[in-house]
């Protein structure tokens, strides 16, 4: 194998089996980092994610030349996107699924090919894909031609994972990411329009979840709701599409909270989503992929403070999967009952005192 040299990297296939809102969110940070390690390269992105495929709300973070940290680059931050809907999901699968790329690339392999899969079989089989050097963190990089110089090797939480993949790759500290959504005026007018200043504090709730195992209960977020509006406060549902069957019953309980994509007249999005974030005073949220995009969101305008975040675990880790923002607080079930992973384990009144502490420590300094 010849001597490595990153600046001469001009090829790179990144593969994922991952289809959440949120992995792709910590993706798109990937992305920007990478993008930001090399600059010139062709980067493409090969993934089955329902979100990426369906949607073209991230036509504005793949299709249009990237800027990072304020800097516009020449290429977006994914050159080429290859949709495999089946990716991964049969052993049968994993086998065959590199056929096409295999021959397509065998006489122009990539130089480098980034496999995000977990386990032995997918990044095995991302392996056969042709290739000059092969980057895979699973098994703490044993399938892996290149490991990261500076990153510890057993990262657990999946973002600094990712990072570690950039190090690997460039050999060098991994840039960091511009996690910030990129919000339109339009958006930013309809996010007013939709929760104008009138001297309160608004709080977010994002009472759902992709996998409703992951879910506080209604019930606590509705009392949640009534206590903050007795304190003075107004809470904001963020509800998403499979969580349009709450409204009425939100309403009813809690007439005095907003519903800002409920009532919107732009089409929902991520981006009106993390502009609504951005005139929230605090948040509370499931771990799921909103939780993200309200983190990317109230970090889409310098602000002299970050406002609080106070994310819910149930059965997933808080290590792997709390969002990377300057003021993100996490309760894990097994914080109150030992071993549980039941989130209706996290106390009402728990979470009530911290958003309340929170936000008087937003105030106060």
């Amino acid at each position: 194998m010849n001597k490595y040299d990153h600046s001469k990297i001009k090829t790179i296939l990144i593969t994922t089996n991952k289809d959440g809102l949120g992995d792709a969110l910590r993706e798109l940070a990937l992305l920007s980092s990478m993008r930001q390690a090399f600059p010139d390269a062709e980067i493409t992105f090969l993934t089955r994610k329902k979100v990426w495929h369906h949607s073209p709300m991230f036509e504005p973070v793949t299709r249009n030349p990237a800027v990072i940290h304020g800097k516009q680059y020449a290429h977006p931050l994914i050159d080429h996107m290859i949709i495999e809907k089946e990716l991964g999901r049969t052993l049968k699968g994993l086998w065959t699924r590199s056929f096409p790329l295999k021959e397509q690339r065998k006489d122009n392999p990539y130089d480098i090919v980034i496999s995000l899969e977990r386990g032995i079989f997918p990044p095995l089989c991302v392996r056969r894909i042709p290739h000059r050097r092969f980057i895979s963190y699973s098994l703490l990089w044993l399938f892996s031609d290149l490991k990261p110089v500076h990153h510890k090797r057993n990262e657990k939480h999946l973002l600094q994972q990712f990072y570690a993949c950039v190090e690997a790759a460039s050999q060098k500290p991994a840039p960091e990411a511009d996690t910030r959504l990129p919000i339109s005026t339009e958006d930013e007018q309809e996010a007013e329009r939709l929760l104008p200043y009138i001297g309160k504090k608004y709080v977010g709730q994002v009472p759902g979840a992709g996998n409703k195992s992951k879910c506080w209960s209604l019930e606590k977020h509705i009392e949640l709701a009534k206590k903050l509006h007795q304190a003075g406060h107004i809470p904001v549902f963020i509800l998403g599409p499979a969580e349009k069957e709450w409204t009425d019953t939100l309403k009813e309980a809690v007439p005095f909270a907003k519903f800002p994509l409920s009532e919107t007249q732009r089409e929902s999005s991520i981006f009106l989503t993390a502009a609504i974030a951005n005139r929230l005073a605090a948040a509370v949220s499931n771990d799921c992929g909103t939780a993200h995009i309200l983190a990317s969101g109230i970090q889409s305008k310098e602000k002299p403070e970050h406002p609080p975040i106070i994310i819910l675990f149930g059965r997933t880790c808080v290590k792997k999967h709390i969002p990377f923002t300057k003021r993100a607080v996490a309760f894990s079930a097994s914080d109150f009952v030992a071993g549980s992973k039941n989130i209706d384990d996290i106390p009402l009144d728990t979470v009530f005192k911290t958003v309340i502490e929170q936000l008087e420590f937003t105030i106060n300094s």
